[in-house]
């Protein structure tokens, strides 16, 4: 079962100080990677921060030899229905020990 959210948010990530360069912000108008930061901090398990990087994935992924994305469709993931998606979503979460 995946973990609960309790709090995310788009950010930007900056290498360096506040002048730059930018890694990521899509949402903020900032290069192509999407940066979003999560955590949680349910009673029920250990508490966690993470990140989530969203990369775009080239318009010939699949004719160049990569392949094809998937993920499960929101609305059906009981049904198992998968979608192709134009990202590549890497996830990292880190707990307290």
């Amino acid at each position: 079962m995946p973990p609960k959210i309790t709090k995310a948010d788009s950010v930007v990530l900056v290498s360096g100080n506040v002048c730059g360069p930018y890694f990521g912000g899509q949402q903020f108008g900032l290069g192509d990677v999407g940066v979003v930061a999560k955590s949680s901090t349910r009673a029920d398990e250990d508490p966690w921060v993470g990140l989530e990087l969203s990369f775009p994935l080239g318009a010939n992924n699949e004719m160049d030899g990569f392949g094809a994305t998937f993920r499960p469709v929101k609305q059906n993931q009981e049904k198992g229905r998968l979608e192709v998606t134009k990202t590549y979503t890497i996830k990292a979460s880190l707990t307290k020990t």
